[in-house]
Parts: structure tokens; sequence; C-alpha cells
């Protein structure tokens, strides 16, 4: 039986009767090895990620030498970002079967996501040269040109880009993938592929996909053609709106009445007293990606990019706490070290990807701002960096790049607006709690004196002035973020007041924040 599963996953046929089979031959024989590894290879076959991951390591556990257990297995966790138990597997299988360039590509994968750029560059290479052939060459090959797109290399990535151009898989992704780089213009030949892919959709009445008309706005954007590049924004927002919004009024005062004054002070005591940890927040396009940048520049500070762990911690841990009574359910926990091993737990995963002596880890996940609560109960001693920009340039910057749909508040003016809102009402809560662990760093204080800026906000954390700061744009880390090409090179002025350009197109957004006190001036400042 055992055979035939193996047979169906093999010629992907009929994976609903291989998950089928594989469930009952497993529970025929649970501490069987292969048993456990086919069942969670059919589990992946069916889109059951999440529960395959029990079955490969019980894989793993009886037949530790096994690398095609030990790659499904370590695969698996790097999709949950579970990467200190990714990493001594992905580690092992690599040593076990080096001519698997799976095995490579898993592995290149790793280390992107923790922006060992270079380290990730070669198993992409290695990979690619494997994988020749095979079907998943161009998927690969297109991993391979966005990590170049990340540690800065983007004339050499536009090159993997164009040759991808002729995939019948990807070509389409490529295309825009070279139309958002900034490379092209209006006048080049990837501008007139735009052009007639967004007529044809027309002419069959079919609505233009998003990426395209964002790729188009940007490149209308670099030729000053501004009104151009709004209206093709905005007809590629209007495809993605859609779903909820889940940042707003009504989730900023849920946080505030969960995390109160006196659930967080009655808990201090009990967290874990590491001051390790430091966190960047923010808006999206707020700068904080140029911010960890320049910290992750100090000799005594390690990066470790958008983590997110803490964010997916905050969330079940309200979830699994949303009760009547909850704060008192909370402080019988923390006395019961809850919170410190939650903490214990956190740095665990830094002392497995940090690879360099260091005194401070930074972690910038901008949305880290609506879980500062859950931080603060974990770390007690945790200092935030609170990145801030005038709302109308980092909507701008959100309104025309590829933002998630966890972010589809940056669709629309009035949901942004909105959202800006929200924030910086949560923002109020905690500083009205823990103040003297909140820095706010102003976008462009930052580009008007960055050298000032950077002086206080070391000073903030306890840091010695070290010029390498200033030499952020040499970080030879990548960047995964949209930021990616602006942290290459030294600060700049001309992203500030951007919104300038488009201020006939944002009376929506300026009526909201308006009414909410913001007055719009340079500076920009509240009431």
């Amino acid at each position: 039986m055992m055979h035939e599963i193996e047979t169906l996953l093999e010629a992907d046929q009929n994976p609903e009767r291989a998950l089928e089979l594989a469930v009952y031959v497993q529970h025929q024989r649970p501490d069987d090895g292969k048993a456990n590894f086919l069942l969670a290879r059919a589990m992946v076959f069916n889109g059951q990620y999440q529960q395959a991951i029990k079955f490969a390591q019980r894989a793993v556990d009886v037949l530790p030498h096994s690398a095609e257990a030990t790659y499904l297995a370590g695969r698996l966790y790097l999709d949950h970002k579970l990467y200190e138990h990714a990493a001594p597997l992905l580690r092992n299988a690599v040593q076990t079967m080096p001519q698997s360039g799976v095995i490579h590509w898993a592995m290149a994968d790793f280390h992107a996501e923790l922006l060992n750029g270079e380290q990730a560059i070669s198993h992409y290479e290695t990979a690619i040269n494997l994988l020749l052939g095979t079907p998943q060459y161009d998927d690969v090959k297109f991993d391979y040109g966005k990590c170049l797109e990340f540690v800065g290399r983007r004339v050499e990535a536009d090159k993997v880009f164009s040759e991808l151009q002729q995939s019948a898989k990807l070509g389409e992704a490529a295309t825009e993938r070279r139309a958002m780089s900034g490379l092209h213009g209006l006048e080049s030949k990837i501008a007139g592929q735009l052009k007639l892919q967004i007529e044809n959709d027309q002419k069959q009445n079919q609505q233009s996909n998003a990426h395209v008309l964002l790729a188009m706005g940007n490149m209308f954007e670099k030729n000053q053609q501004y009104d151009q590049a709004f209206e093709h924004w905005r007809k590629a927002r209007k495809i993605s709106r859609g779903g909820k919004v889940h940042l707003n009024k009504n989730s900023a005062k849920s946080i505030k009445q969960f995390y109160s004054p006196g659930l967080l002070h009655k808990c201090k005591e009990w967290g874990h007293t590491s001051k390790l940890p430091l966190f960047i927040v923010g808006m999206p396009r707020s700068g904080t990606t140029l911010t960890e940048q320049i910290m992750s520049s100090h000799s005594r500070v390690a990066g470790v990019g958008e983590l997110g762990r803490m964010a997916l911690g905050g969330r079940l841990f309200t979830a699994r706490n949303n009760m009547a009574g909850h704060e008192k359910q909370i402080i019988l926990k923390a006395q019961a070290d809850d919170l410190k091993l939650l903490g214990e737990e956190y740095l665990k995963l830094l002392d497995c990807i940090v690879d360099r002596p260091h005194d401070y880890v930074v972690d910038k996940t901008p949305t880290h701002f609506e879980v500062m609560g859950y931080i603060h109960l974990c770390f007690p001693n945790a200092k935030f960096i609170n990145c801030q920009r005038h709302p109308a340039d980092s909507f701008i910057s959100s309104y025309q790049n590829g933002l998630s749909q966890f972010h589809s508040y940056a669709y629309d003016q009035l949901d942004y607006a909105n959202a800006f809102l929200a924030k910086e009402d949560i923002m109020r809560h905690w500083k009205s709690i823990f103040p003297n662990q909140i820095f706010d760093l102003k976008y462009e204080d930052m580009v008007t004196d960055p050298r000032g800026t950077v002086q206080k906000m070391l000073a903030f954390i306890g840091l010695e002035w070290e010029e390498g700061c200033m030499n952020f744009f040499q970080n030879t880390r990548a960047v995964r973020t949209i930021s990616k090409s602006q942290v290459k090179q030294d600060v700049y002025s001309s992203s500030q007041g951007r919104w300038k350009n488009y201020e006939r197109h944002l009376k929506p957004l300026f009526e909201v924040l308006g009414k909410a006190g913001f007055k719009y001036q340079d500076p920009l400042v509240s009431c």
C-alpha cells in the first residue's frame, strides 16, 4: 500500500486517494517513520500544511538520517516561520543530500527570510544549476531574482526577470517585477507590454490585473505625470479592495480595553528581565526599514528583519484570554512564570538566527504597535522606536505599492485615514503606561538632520555613537520590504512632501485627518 501511495504522489494524480490511503496506513503503523512521512507528504499535496507538521516531525524522530524526511519537516517549519525548528533540519538535509536542488532552494529561502542575502544567493545559484530542466526551474530562478533585488543588485535581478519573461507560468509576473524596479521608463519595451495587457483586458471587459496597473502608475510617476499615475493606482486599488479592514477605531478600542494600565503594571515584575530585544514599529512606509538598517549597522546591534513572531504571539494571546475576568487569569498565569516562558521562547529564536555577538537585536515588524501590550508583558524592559511620517506621504507610498491584504486599509483614503488615527490612539495608550520606553522617530527629522537624529536614538537605547550608522547603505544584509532600493543609498529628501504632487486627489484623506486635528504643514503638526 505504501508503494501505491508513493506512485499516486509522484504522478501527482488523485491526491485525495493518496491521503485516504496514507491516513489508513499511518493509523495501522503509528510509529513507522515512512508511514508518517508519506502521510505528511499526502497532506502537503492536499494543502493541509499545518496538520502535516506533526507527522513530518514524527518521521524525523524515527528516521533521523533520512534527508527526505528532514527536508520535508524543515520546509514546513520554514513556511510557518518557525525558524528555530527549521534551521537544524535544513542544515542537516543539505549535508546529507548536497545534490538535491529542492533542499538548496529551501536553504536559500531560509537565509532570504532572515536577510542573510549573500548566503541565500549562494544556495539559489546551486539550486538553479541542480534544477535545470525540471518543472521547478522557473520558480527557483524567480526567487533568485527577488533575492538579487533584496541585496541591491537590481541590474542583475532585471536580467533574471528578463529571461523569465518567456516563461508560460511566470512571464507576466516577471514583466511586472521589471516594471516595478524603477529601471524602466514610459518609452521602454516593458511599458508597451503593460499598456497592451491593460488594453486587452479592457477589450475583453475584464478587470486589469492590479499589479499591472500599479506598475504602470509608477512609470507615470517617474515621468512626473502625476495625475495619470494616481489614476492607475486608483483603478488598481478599486480591484484590490474588499474584505474586512482590521485596523480601525473599534480595533483600537479593543486593544486598549484588553491591555489596561492596571494589567500591565500588575504583571511587570513577572515578565522576562532581558533588555536584548528592541522593536521598531510604525505604519507601513514610515521609515521602519531605514531605521532598522541604521540600527543594525551598529557593532553592538544585530538585525533580524520582520520576524512577526511577537505579532502572532500577541494575537494568539489575546484570543486565548478574551473572556470575562481576563486580567485575573493573566495575572495568575504570570505568577506561574507563563510570561517569562513566552519571553524565553522568543529569545531562543533570536539565539538561533543571529550569528554574531550582540547586545541588542532589532525586530522590525511595523504592526508590532498593535501588540506592544503583549510585548511589554513578556519583556517589561524592552524599548520601542516608533516611526512617524506625514500621513499623506506614507499613504501615497503605501497606495502605489503591492501591500498585502493585511494592509487593505491602504487601498482607500478613508480607510487609511481611520487606520492612521487608530494607530495614533493605540500609541497614546502605550505612552500613558510606559512612556520612558518609547522613542518617537520622525521621518522628516531623519531626512533633515540624520546625524543628530541617529545620535538621539542611540542615546535613548544606551548605545555610544558609531560612524558606521551613517554608512548604513553599505550594510550587506538583504532587505525584503518595498524600501529595498531606498535603503541601499544614503539618506535623501526626495520622498519628503511627495504628497504635494497629488494634493488635488487627496481631499478625502485631508478631511478625515483634518477633523481629527491634523494640520497639513511642513512638518506635520497636530492641534
